[in-house]
């Protein structure tokens, strides 16, 4: 089975990912489950460093990006190809212990594209003032 998942609560925060390698056999296997542990390890060691819905955003890409060079440092491409995977995850943390509201941040990487979508307060305000 190529597909992994990791979901962890730390504290107020919650980091999901969930990986599925490319085809069958060892080699997107370990590319699923190396992304995925890659991807979670980094963001739960950035957390302390958030402040923002931009921090967010900027370490979910580095997120990806460290998993994407983590596949590719255990492999010799000439000789030992590396698998391939697709990645999805995302980071839930409350935004003001206040009042309690939430926001979401998603990354997504399929293959050697990368989808971002992000909502913030901001562009609803902006849309409540029109």
């Amino acid at each position: 089975i190529c597909d992994a998942y990791t979901l962890r609560k730390i504290e107020n925060v919650i980091i999901a990912v969930v990986t599925d390698g490319c085809n069958w056999g060892d080699r997107p296997m370990l590319a699923s489950r190396l992304a995925n542990r890659t991807f979670a390890d980094f963001m739960v060691d950035v957390l302390p460093s958030i402040s923002s819905t931009y921090d967010v955003a900027r370490f979910l890409l580095e997120a990806v990006e460290k998993a994407h060079n983590a596949i590719l440092e255990t492999h010799d491409a000439a000789s030992d190809p590396a698998g391939t995977t697709t990645l999805l995850g995302g980071v839930l943390i409350e935004k003001d212990f206040r009042t309690r509201d939430s926001f979401l941040e998603t990354r997504e990487e399929e293959d050697s594209s990368i989808f971002h979508q992000l909502w913030e307060e901001e562009e609803d305000e902006e849309e409540e003032e029109e």
